[in-house]
C-alpha cells in the first residue's frame, strides 16, 4: 500500500485512470471521484472544494445539482432547505438563502463546471430535483463535454436518464440506486445506463452485496461501475481489486493511499 505519492506520479496515475473510464477496464486503477465536489476542503459542492480535489488525488468530482423555481441550476446536495423547510424548486434564484454561509450566486452550476474543467476533472453530475427544462439546458450548454464523456449525467430517476439517452444517444449516464435486491438486468431494458452506481453506504457491510459475481454480471450486461461514497481504506482497496471504474469518496487522501 502506498504511504506517499508524489504529485508527478499522482498525475500520471490519473491519466491512466481516465483511460480506464473510456474502455480499458483492466489496465489502470479506478478514477477517484471527490464526493460532493471534494468536501475535504471547504463547504460541500463549493468552488473551494472543487478546486482542491485534484491536489488530493481526484480524477473527477461528483457534483449535486438542483433547479430553482426560475430555472437556476444550483449546486447543493439537498433539494430542500432544512432550516427553512422550503424546497429549492419553490424558490427563485435570488431568494435562495446561503448554504454554509455561501451565497447562491457562488453556487451556480456553470461556475462549478468551469472550476472542475480548469483542472481537467471529469464532472459526475448528480441530477436531483430538476425539471426537463433544466436537463435541456445542461444538454445544450455542455453538449461538447457530455459527448466527449467528460461529463457523466447521473440520477436516481430512470425517466431522466431515459430522456437524456433519447436526446443525446452519445451521452454517458449513470443510474444510482439503493436497493441491493434490484435486478440489474432489468435496467438494460428500461434505462440502459453506461454505469450503475450502487449507493450501499447505508448498509452495515456494503461489500456483502458487491462481490466478484456482481461485477461479472454487470460487465456481462456492458455496465461500468461507480461505487458509493467509501472512506474506509480497506474497502476502497477491495473495490479497486473488484475492478470498479470510479470510486466515490469524501476522503481522497485515504482512498489515494489505498489504491
Amino acid at each position: 500500500m502506498e504511504e506517499s505519492v508524489s504529485i508527478a506520479a499522482r498525475e500520471s496515475d490519473l491519466l491512466l485512470c481516465q483511460d480506464r473510464a473510456v474502455g480499458n477496464p483492466n489496465e489502470a486503477r479506478p478514477v477517484l471521484l471527490a464526493h460532493r465536489g471534494g468536501a475535504q476542503e471547504g463547504s460541500p459542492n463549493s468552488l473551494e472544494a472543487i478546486r482542491s480535489a485534484r491536489a488530493h488525488g481526484a480524477g473527477g468530482v461528483e457534483i449535486d445539482v438542483n433547479e430553482s423555481e426560475d430555472g437556476t441550476l444550483f449546486v447543493v446536495h439537498d433539494a430542500v432547505y432544512t432550516t427553512a423547510a422550503r424546497w429549492i424548486s419553490d424558490l427563485a434564484g435570488h431568494d435562495l438563502p446561503p448554504v454554509d454561509g455561501i451565497e447562491w450566486s457562488r453556487r451556480d452550476l456553470a461556475d462549478a463546471v468551469e472550476a472542475a474543467s480548469a483542472d481537467d476533472l471529469v464532472v459526475y453530475l448528480d441530477l436531483k430535483s430538476i425539471r426537463r427544462t433544466g436537463v435541456e439546458r445542461i444538454l445544450r450548454e455542455w453538449n461538447e463535454p457530455i459527448r466527449a464523456g467528460r461529463m457523466i449525467l447521473a440520477s436516481t430517476r430512470g425517466e431522466v436518464l431515459a430522456y437524456v439517452a433519447e436526446r443525446v444517444p452519445a451521452a454517458t449516464t449513470s443510474f444510482l440506486y439503493y436497493d441491493p435486491q434490484l435486478d440489474i438486468k432489468s435496467l438494460a431494458s428500461f434505462v440502459r445506463p453506461t454505469y450503475i452506481h450502487p449507493c450501499f453506504d447505508h448498509l452495515r457491510d456494503p461489500l456483502r452485496s458487491v462481490d466478484e459475481h456482481f461485477v461479472e454480471r454487470a460487465r456481462a450486461l456492458d455496465f461500468g461501475l461507480v461505487s458509493w461514497s467509501e472512506n474506509d481504506g480497506g474497502r476502497v482497496g477491495r473495490l479497486a481489486d473488484l475492478g470498479f471504474d470510479y470510486i466515490c469518496t469524501d476522503d481522497l487522501d485515504t482512498a489515494t493511499a489505498a489504491i
